[in-house]
């Protein structure tokens, strides 16, 4: 089974969203986790929102430090804003890395509706993602050939 970790600042949105996805979308076949550099007090209750909306339930979550996982050993690392890519560059060294850039709930502005909307399109790119990621057959890849088809998908835009 692969082991995922996706990591960014707070682990309040980006990879809660992230890991909430592909635990529902893996079923088994890949195991998620989500860690912040600077883990927030909780998760933004607009992604705990925009999450029940498409019948995924992260009430319950708290964001989690990555010092949680440093003994860990993941298959991919994927960090999703460019503080954590920096923070987390020499940490997990035997996994595949990669970064997804994603934009940060936190900072958007507009009404609640606007900021709600910007978070269903960010759920939308990591499912996007997501889904890439599930369509490989890793149960019938060699560990250079899975590196190079998630390195493909970490280049996607």
């Amino acid at each position: 089974m692969l082991k995922v970790l996706f990591v960014c600042t707070h682990n309040s949105a980006r990879s809660q969203i992230a890991e909430a996805l592909l635990n529902e979308k893996g079923k088994g076949r890949i195991i998620a986790y989500s860690a912040g550099t600077e883990p927030a007090e909780e998760i933004n209750p607009l992604v705990v929102e925009a999450m029940r909306e498409i019948g995924i339930d992260i009430s319950e979550k708290r964001p989690k430090s990555i010092e949680n996982f440093l003994q860990e050993s993941f298959d991919l690392v994927v960090t999703l804003c460019e503080k954590a890519r920096n923070q987390c560059i020499n940490i997990f060294t035997n996994a595949v890395q990669g970064y997804w850039g994603i934009d940060d709930p936190h900072y958007f502005e507009g009404t609640y509706e606007e900021k709600l909307e910007n978070i269903r399109r960010i759920i939308v790119e990591l499912a996007m993602r997501i889904n890439l990621l599930l369509e490989l057959p890793l149960e019938k890849l060699d560990d250079a050939l899975i590196k190079q088809k998630i390195e493909n998908i970490l280049r996607t835009k």
